[in-house]
């Protein structure tokens, strides 16, 4: 046993950090605590802030305070030792595991930033694992900010570390950098525990996307649109902690029936649908028959000129298989809406010709639809898939007077460029219609191994 501090001793020192020495103590009752010692005593300010904030958080991932004091002209606090260091944790974890502790640190962000308390350097080594309960905690508010006092460092000075503070933390301003700093490096945070601990580069998160390692695209997708929400060089364009936490609920949720899918060798080929079947039925693509009438139109969904017949509008989707294996496409959930009294829907998998659907379908099935809301559609599909590339084509009889239309995806998606192509005779000829920006269209497919 070594040194005392008040009624603690050190059992062994903990990774230094830059402002303070800590160790592993044990207190006079046996139990176990992390012991932070001060290491300039003018930083008697941001001490005093630091115990305020921990007195103020009443939160289940992050350490309570135990005690404080001075010794020698040494500034001290106790803390509960809530685990081991993430940085040493990290190493064999699963996917879930991964996305639930990052989950347990936005929710500290939210009792946090409740509290008026911005942390300020969010980043691994501060982040802690409990070996017990497995939950993450956020540790170490050293250079935290109180926000609704007058006395508040500024940002004369640098602080936080580079590969994870954001941008206004290096900008020597004078107002502090608030809660949106700890959003941007969280998102940071999310990306270096999901992609074997790489770091992104402020300029360079659109090139982050590959390196995320999950099992599947559709959940790729998902969290790199947290990622992106966070990491944004304006403040005020970030997403709040409250947000984020929120979107982690889901994304935690949808991981965990998407791999267990993915453990039985069912895959999500496509999904752009949210959990519990949540589309945008606010954004629409229209498909109409040849002999359709905007006049007879019920309701003002589709966007077709003049009032005469249209034309026979067909919409392929361009998708890849990026399992790289033969699969069998057996079930297919379509968003769409009927604006029109009734619509039958003929929806086929056709192989990639040079670029454009083929005329060879491989699977088709029609879905019917009857005038209403938006809804989400299930269907059976028995379609065999080997090559890399295939369209999904949506269509309607040209001898129909009907329109349907194939709604947006869910918000939660990652911005993707979507490639369609149109036809305007029913799906003899096509012209492209790329979207680089949209989430593309509400459409999910499941396969299994052929």
């Amino acid at each position: 046993m070594g040194k005392k501090y008040g009624d603690w001793r050190i059992i062994e020192p903990l990774k230094e950090g830059g402002q303070a020495y800590a160790y592993r103590v044990m207190g006079l009752n046996g139990k176990e605590a992390v012991l932070k010692v001060i290491k300039n005593p003018n930083r008697s300010l941001r001490y005093m802030r630091e115990l305020e904030a921990y007195r103020r958080l009443r939160s289940p991932t992050i350490p309570r305070l135990i005690d404080s004091g001075e010794m020698n002209g040494k500034l001290w606090l106790v803390v509960e030792n809530c685990g081991n260091s993430l940085v040493d944790e990290i190493e064999g974890a699963t996917t879930i595991t991964l996305l639930k502790w990052f989950k347990d640190v936005v929710k500290a962000l939210c009792d946090a930033h409740a509290e008026n308390i911005v942390h300020r350097d969010v980043k691994p080594n501060n982040v802690v694992v409990g070996s017990i309960n497995n939950t993450a905690s956020l540790v170490d508010f050293g250079i935290c900010t109180l926000i609704d006092l007058d006395d508040a460092c500024t940002s004369v000075e640098a602080f936080g570390n580079a590969a994870f503070a954001a941008p206004e933390c290096f900008l020597g301003e004078a107002d502090n950098p608030g809660p949106p700093c700890d959003v941007y490096s969280a998102g940071k945070l999310l990306y270096w525990m999901l992609s074997n601990r790489c770091n992104i580069n402020r300029e360079q998160v659109e090139n982050a996307y590959q390196n995320i390692n999950v099992p599947t695209q559709p959940l790729r997708s998902r969290i790199f649109s947290i990622i992106a929400a966070c990491v944004k060089e304006t403040p005020s364009q970030r997403i709040t902690a409250d947000e984020l936490h929120d979107r982690m609920l889901r994304v935690v949720e949808y991981a965990q029936e998407v791999l267990t899918e993915y453990q039985q060798r069912i895959y999500r080929l496509v999904d752009n649908i949210g959990n519990d079947g949540h589309f945008n039925p606010g954004s629409s693509m229209p498909i109409t028959s040849g002999s359709f009438v905007k006049t007879n139109v019920l309701d003002q969904i589709v966007s077709v000129s003049g009032d005469g017949p249209a034309e026979n509008i067909a919409l392929a989707l361009l998708y890849e298989n990026n399992l790289k294996k033969a699969l069998h496409i057996r079930k297919a959930w379509v968003g769409m809406r009927c604006s029109t009294a009734k619509a039958n829907v003929r929806l086929s998998v056709r192989q990639n010709l040079g670029g454009w659907p083929s005329d060879e379908t491989l699977g088709d099935v029609v879905i019917s639809l009857v005038h209403g809301p938006a809804a989400l559609y299930t269907v059976d599909l028995n379609a065999h898939l080997s090559e890399n590339l295939y369209w999904l084509v949506f269509q309607l009889p040209g001898d129909q007077n009907s329109c349907a239309n194939l709604c947006g995806a869910t918000f939660d998606m990652k911005p993707q460029c979507s490639r369609c192509a149109i036809s305007s005779d029913g799906g003899k000829t096509w012209q492209f219609r790329d979207s680089p920006n949209g989430p593309g269209y509400a459409v999910r497919l499941e396969a299994i191994e052929s």
